[in-house]
């Protein structure tokens, strides 16, 4: 939205977006490390992850799995290139609740 609104003149809600945005991302990165499930990021959206590291990041994505951590939670695993790095990075999000409200509690 802030991309639209700053392309059509309204700089004003266009920083609007951007603010709430990094508000959102500042929230989900606060939350762990995401490096593991025990420190899996928590997140709103099973997308978010995806967002994080496009946009927030401003990385590429090298890998999309998927797991369930020893409570049964679901996350998502995706691999991140970050430029001054080869390895393709996993970086976890926890999208239990996202996928509850989504599909229902049984998923």
């Amino acid at each position: 939205m802030a991309f639209i609104k700053s392309q059509t003149g309204n700089e004003a809600l266009s920083n609007l977006y951007h603010a709430k945005f990094d508000l959102i991302i500042t929230c989900v990165l606060s939350t762990l490390n995401g490096k593991g499930y025990k420190s899996s990021w928590f997140t709103l959206s099973p997308a978010d992850g995806q967002c994080i590291i496009r946009l927030a990041f401003q990385e590429g994505i090298c890998s999309m799995d998927s797991g369930r951590d020893k409570n049964g939670n679901f996350h998502d695993i995706l691999g991140v290139k970050f430029k001054d790095s080869d390895d393709c990075r996993n970086l976890y999000f926890n999208i239990e609740p996202a996928a509850k409200r989504m599909f229902g509690p049984k998923g």
